[in-house]
């Protein structure tokens, strides 16, 4: 509900402004405490995912973790480190007030982009959201994306909104800062950027001065991420981009990443990981046919491979967006009726289409890994079905609605638990969704296609994770030269 206009017509008066601008911070800060603090029960006690094990490699030794290298990420968990005492709880604090912070965002990302209504139910429907409450308590990088590529979006659509140089500057270096904690913000991001700047403000200068702080920002961490990791993880003399391209574009496998079920394991081989680059590949070899000594993975490629990996990245990524956002799924659909859908306009939909499509085209046709990735936009397809729903249904059918999903999303994370694994079935179920709830993280499971058959439900094979034993196992398992010595909190020195 927007406050009363002027007598004129025009913005509202002062007092009313101030208003206004108080009470959406009374609103912001309830929901952020709510939503915080609602996650401290669900805790995981220590790490047990193996991306978890890199990133504390670089929160307690390098500063990066694997390639791309997270370098803001891990720079917040060791932050919080020093203040914490406790490795495991760095990343709870991080991630959790992140998720907090995440929530309040998309408060207003509602609020701006339709009304106080709206705002108040996204916002519902991302802390409840079983991919926000899973991601929240445990030691991966996900949960802190949400917040950034929320805060971008937010100052982006303010910079719209308002015709406004200052938000356009806000929103360039707010998106920079979110490429060095997950550099896939920056990347998918990027399309909305361009369309902001030229949507926000008519002046080329201003546009120079978007790009240049979008570039200097990026600039005081992309060269120290680079170095770092030439100097700590890259165990050959490979440059920064061969090292991602190895880790992401094509990589050792040994089992047959085109389809779900249980895998049947080969000896590992260079593949393509990203099938619309095989897609590519497989097409360009029909008209230049690759050289005998061409890498494996080219002299390979394959056009129906390619097409069954999109099939099943597009049914994975369609799966796990019903899964994050439950009941509300069919509010996203339901925004598509002339009655929603007109209601939106033009201008809101071209920036939610730019917010959503560029990560989601990506993760159907390329690679989508944890479903986490999910909340680079998560929070507009909550703005979305929040709309929807305050289009649809009075004000007390808002309420019955929006408690309905909410207490649905909070059962299926307190209550769903992983099957016993007796049966092939009971694993892959486990894989593909049962492992996601409160009851997955208080076992510490963590199962993936490639550890489907391991006796440990857990991604790390060794129990020794307490920081004196990670002190030694990082620098063991990683290689790091001798004299790299561990970050010790205060409370240690």
């Amino acid at each position: 509900m927007e406050c009363d206009r002027g007598a004129d017509g025009g913005r509202p008066p002062y007092n009313a402004r101030v208003s206004e601008r108080r009470r959406d911070w009374l609103i912001c800060i309830g929901l952020f405490l709510v939503s915080a603090l609602a996650r401290i029960p669900f805790r995981s006690e220590h790490i047990f995912h193996g991306d978890s094990y890199g990133l504390a490699a670089g929160a307690m030794y390098t500063l990066t973790a694997h390639p791309p290298g997270f370098i803001g990420y891990c720079a917040l968990v060791r932050v919080a480190y020093l203040f914490a005492g406790d490795l495991n709880a760095g990343f709870l604090i991080v991630n959790i007030l992140s998720t907090g912070l995440a929530t309040a965002l998309a408060y207003l990302v509602g609020r701006h982009m339709f009304d106080r209504t709206a705002g108040l139910i996204a916002a519902v429907l991302y802390a409840t959201s079983l991919d926000v409450s899973y991601f929240a308590p445990v030691a991966l990088t996900y949960a802190a994306e949400g917040a950034f590529a929320t805060a971008a979006a937010l100052t982006g659509w303010m910079a719209v909104k308002r015709r406004s140089f200052a938000w356009l500057v806000a929103h360039s270096a707010v998106l920079a800062i979110g490429g060095s904690v997950r550099q896939t913000t920056l990347a998918f991001l990027l399309p909305l950027w361009l369309w902001i700047v030229w949507r926000s403000v008519p002046k080329w200068w201003q546009r120079g001065v978007a790009a240049v702080v979008l570039f200097l920002v990026v600039s005081t961490w992309s060269g120290p991420n680079a170095e770092r990791l030439a100097k700590y993880w890259d165990q050959a003399d490979v440059s920064y981009f061969e090292s991602v391209y190895k880790l992401q574009v094509a990589m050792e496998q040994y089992y047959d990443s085109a389809q779900f079920g249980a895998p049947e394991y080969s000896k590992p081989e260079p593949r393509f990981h990203w099938p619309l680059v095989e897609l590519g590949v497989a097409l360009w070899n029909e008209v230049s046919p690759p050289a005998a000594d061409a890498p494996r993975e080219v002299r390979m490629a394959s056009v129906s491979n390619a097409l069954r990996m999109i099939g099943y990245q597009t049914a994975k990524l369609l799966f796990y967006l019903a899964v994050a956002m439950g009941i509300a799924t069919f509010f996203v659909l339901l925004s598509l009726r002339r009655k929603v859908r007109t209601s939106i306009g033009f201008e809101r939909w071209v920036f939610l289409i730019l917010w959503i499509l560029p990560a989601a085209g990506f993760f159907a046709l390329n690679h989508l890994g944890a479903w986490g990735y999910l909340l680079i936009f998560l929070a507009g397809l909550c703005a979305i079905a929040a709309h929807a729903i305050v289009v649809l249904f009075s004000a007390r059918g808002r309420v019955v609605v929006t408690t309905i999903i909410a207490v649905v999303n909070v059962a299926v994370f307190v209550f769903m638990r992983p099957l016993p694994e007796t049966t092939d079935r009971n694993r892959l179920l486990n894989i593909a969704l049962l492992q996601y709830g409160a009851p997955g993280i208080r076992m510490h499971y963590a199962r993936a296609r490639s550890s489907a058959f391991n006796a440990d439900p857990r991604q790390l094979a060794q129990d020794c994770l307490t920081d004196e034993c990670l002190e030694v196992l990082l620098k063991k398992d990683f290689h790091l030269p001798a004299e790299l010595q561990p970050v010790k909190p205060f409370s240690d020195r």
